[in-house]
């Protein structure tokens, strides 16, 4: 399966669509996204992110118009929200889903930075959700609670497909920075499941849409120990990813000096080297 990289946000060609024979991320959904429509969708998250520098701190809400709130953990008093953007439609077939999660380098970030990005793919005909997890300043949490969060939220909405009407075998996972890292952790980290729930339904998505994803995190979890705990090697998904069989679209800022752009870089070459020789 491909990996697609792309380092400018608004000039590139969607070729990545072709990267690879079955085309896999074409038929993720029934969802055509021309250049435009692509370019306007990293333009939204870009001025989204500048739009979240204040008040993450505060409490995520309970419930965000125009969604279904749902309560998919509990855990230590604290109840984790999913928000699902639903379309409308007029047939009862299983739709493609998406679930984001915020970014804010595991200490803070808002539910509300993917609503834009959700509510334009719901009006395309996918359920849309965004995730609340736990972070440092506000549950005092590490980031192997927050990978964790982010299985239970794949494995609660694969448990719940069917009432939510999407279908468990088109389940993608975004984020961005710290939320890309938690989607792409659930794909490759091998480690950090709840122990009490059932791992025979899988957290790992069907695809990944990441933006700046902190793919490799040995170097920031050995500055934060508070927050990683000595298990900075054992939670970089560029370290555990052993197979190319989810398909990864990547943007990532050239001039980023907090994710550097080598990363995702190093991180295609490593998922094309494992997809063997047919990989273009």
């Amino acid at each position: 399966m491909p990996v697609a990289v792309y380092g400018k946000c608004c000039s590139f060609s969607p070729s990545w669509i072709n990267l690879h024979p079955t085309n896999k991320i074409r038929q993720f959904g029934h969802v055509n996204i021309m250049k435009r429509k692509l370019s306007a969708f990293i333009l939204i998250y870009s001025v989204m992110l500048c739009n979240q520098l204040s008040a993450q701190s505060e409490p995520n809400p309970d419930s965000l118009p125009g969604a279904q709130s749902h309560t998919y953990k509990s855990v230590n008093g604290i109840d984790l929200k999913l928000h699902i953007f639903t379309p409308e439609s007029d047939n009862d077939e299983s739709k493609a889903a998406v679930v984001f999660f915020f970014g804010g380098g595991w200490l803070q970030g808002s539910v509300s930075q993917f609503v834009p990005h959700s509510q334009h793919l719901a009006s395309r005909g996918v359920v849309s959700i965004v995730a609340d997890y736990r972070v440092w300043n506000r549950h005092h949490s590490n980031v192997m609670s927050a990978v964790a969060d982010a299985k239970s939220a794949i494995r609660w909405l694969r448990s719940h497909a069917e009432e939510l009407g999407i279908d468990p075998n088109r389940l993608a996972a975004g984020g961005g920075s710290a939320g890309g890292h938690l989607a792409v952790a659930t794909a490759v980290v091998p480690y950090f499941d709840e122990p009490d729930e059932d791992h025979r339904i899988s957290s790992s998505p069907s695809l990944l849409l990441l933006f700046n994803p902190a793919v490799d995190t040995s170097q920031i979890g050995q500055r934060r120990e508070d927050q990683f705990q000595g298990q900075a090697e054992n939670l970089p998904p560029q370290h555990h990813l052993v197979d190319s069989s989810v398909p990864t679209f990547i943007v990532h800022g050239m001039a980023d000096t907090t994710v550097p752009f080598s990363h995702p870089l190093a991180y295609r070459h490593k998922h094309k080297v494992l997809s063997g020789p047919r990989s273009r």
